[in-house]
């Protein structure tokens, strides 16, 4: 895998750009409040769960970075 990673790399003038190797990831959301487990910090004196969506919305949302560490803003769908 490594080597033909670097084959890539090398074949596209990419080695000393990580400025231009970039990633992309998406993460989706759903309005539903049906869960019952609420996670909140240690520190949290008392956990409540807010309620209220329709269970019918789902977000998206895509987050995109580059080899140097630069992360564009994200896309909301």
């Amino acid at each position: 895998w490594f080597e033909k990673l670097e084959l890539i790399l090398r074949t596209n003038n990419l080695i000393a750009r990580p400025h231009a190797i970039y990633n992309c990831d998406e993460s989706g959301f759903s309005d539903e409040t049906a869960c019952e487990t609420v996670i909140v910090s240690h520190e949290t004196k008392q956990a409540y769960e807010q309620s209220g969506g329709s269970g019918k919305s789902f977000t998206t949302s895509l987050i995109c970075g580059n080899a140097a560490g630069d992360i564009l803003p994200p896309f909301i769908i």
